[in-house]
């Protein structure tokens, strides 16, 4: 990125930035959502028992609380080193501290905040590297910054998710700029915080997809990253219980765990049936998978999973053979649309990933402002109708719920349909040559995108 290209904030630009900084660091002190208790178990298990005895130690005294009990971690690896990071640092500030402590909460948010502040700097870096517009990249950083879906999930409410999706975006930024191995080393990382990492993989390979070293170079340094991350979980932990926690977030019993989607539409219409006028006034159960199958006579948890993979295989198909830096952006965040709305086992936080990929889209072409509105405004609606703001500021239960999920829900399934025509549009018409510079078919040396035809 060379300096002379890079043009400084303006006055108006640096208040915004510094007053999304003092709103995000005010939210640290919140208590979150109950998963927040949970990560602060896990992370005070793995300083008392050993990080790589994480997956399976006794229930530690440190660690139970009357609220919650204690679980072992079934995220992967890589959050395990990052809570037990946070768990050291508040340790070393109060030795007494258990899981309820509002300083560990502190410490486990500032990572999370740490996390955007990187993927705020990828914008940049994209908006100088690849587009040479340092000002759109200043007002698409600072759109992101101040996002209240964002906001909401990351500081506020306490979700990993920025732990993931933020190095996840670094990974597609660095596959788009020609520096593979980087890449890899980003998209292992991702991966290895939460399965939803798996989201960044086909956007990473189709930015690569004409590079063939440069897919080599990233495939290898991935894998390499991937063993070293989770290696010593399996040589110095117990193999059976690392696996076994792995295949939690592929088997919960739960047809949607909160999320505004397809699935929330059949659970939403049970509830009515089930429990007639009842519904209005009860906080929302889930519909498990098993009572499903039950009523139904068929599970739908292959054949939803066929349908969002067989989404993605044509989604990515379309998008190779050219594979700009917008396209590759605009399929990473159909993907993960596509997975919340189809999936089953899907949570109200999971679409979150769409939204800083549909953010690095609209930054390269504006028809994908609508999307990304869109996503952020069904981001943010879905967490406030269950969560409110965290347990500080919780949402009671009225008869508006149920009705208001319902057609947040339908209103998704409509914004996936939107969505994908938007796409298609985008990966339909190929610009002219002298807006985009093609990629070379027989170099691995990258080209600057320079934006869409206008």
């Amino acid at each position: 990125m060379g300096l002379r290209r890079f043009a400084p904030p303006t006055q108006r630009f640096i208040w915004l930035f510094v007053a999304g900084l003092v709103l995000q660091g005010g939210t640290l002190w919140l208590r979150g959502t109950s998963d927040v208790l949970i990560f602060k178990s896990w992370a005070l298990s793995a300083v008392t028992h050993g990080v790589f005895e994480a997956y399976s130690p006794p229930v530690p005294a440190r660690a139970s609380v009357a609220e919650i009990p204690f679980v072992a971690p079934d995220y992967p690896p890589m959050a395990v080193y990052i809570l037990s990071a946070a768990a050291h640092v508040a340790l070393w500030i109060d030795p007494d501290l258990n899981a309820r402590s509002r300083l560990l909460t502190i410490i486990v948010k500032s990572a999370i905040l740490a996390a955007r502040l990187t993927a705020f700097a990828v914008v940049l870096w994209v908006a100088v590297s690849l587009v040479n517009d340092p000002r759109r990249g200043w007002a698409s950083a600072l759109v992101m910054w101040l996002n209240p879906a964002l906001v909401l999930n990351g500081p506020a409410l306490g979700y990993l998710d920025p732990l993931c999706w933020a190095p996840g975006l670094a990974a597609v930024a660095l596959a788009w700029g020609g520096r593979p191995i980087l890449a890899g080393i980003a998209l292992a990382v991702t991966v290895a915080i939460k399965p939803q990492g798996i989201f960044y993989i086909l956007p990473v390979v189709a930015a690569l997809w004409h590079r063939p070293g440069h897919l080599k170079a990233a495939v290898l340094a991935a894998v390499t990253s991937g063993v070293a991350i989770g290696g010593p979980f399996l040589v110095f932990g117990r193999p059976g219980d690392f696996f076994d926690a792995m295949a939690v977030n592929a088997s919960e019993d739960l047809l949607s765990g909160n999320a505004v989607n397809a699935w929330w539409l059949v659970t939403a219409a049970w509830r009515a049936i089930a429990l007639g006028a009842e519904a209005l006034t009860t906080r929302p159960l889930w519909l498990s998978l098993s009572e499903f199958t039950t009523i139904v006579g068929v599970n739908p948890r292959l054949w939803a999973a066929a349908l969002v993979v067989g989404l993605w295989g044509l989604a990515f198909w379309r998008v190779r053979q050219d594979a700009r830096p917008v396209q590759v952006a605009a399929l990473g965040a159909l993907i993960v649309h596509v997975y919340f709305t189809f999936a089953v086992n899907v949570h109200e936080n999971h679409l979150v990933h769409a939204v800083p990929l549909a953010a690095l889209a609209a930054m390269l072409d504006r028809r994908y402002w609508s999307v990304y509105i869109g996503l952020s405004a069904l981001v943010t609606l879905n967490m406030v109708l269950f969560y409110g703001i965290g347990r500080d500021f919780a949402v009671p239960v009225t008869p508006l719920l149920l009705p208001v999920s319902t057609l947040a829900s339908l209103a998704g399934l409509a914004l996936l349909a939107h969505h994908a025509r938007v796409f298609h549009h985008i990966t339909s018409v190929r610009p002219r040559l002298e807006s985009v510079a093609p990629i070379p078919q027989t170099s691995d040396r990258p080209q600057r995108y320079r934006g869409p035809a206008r």
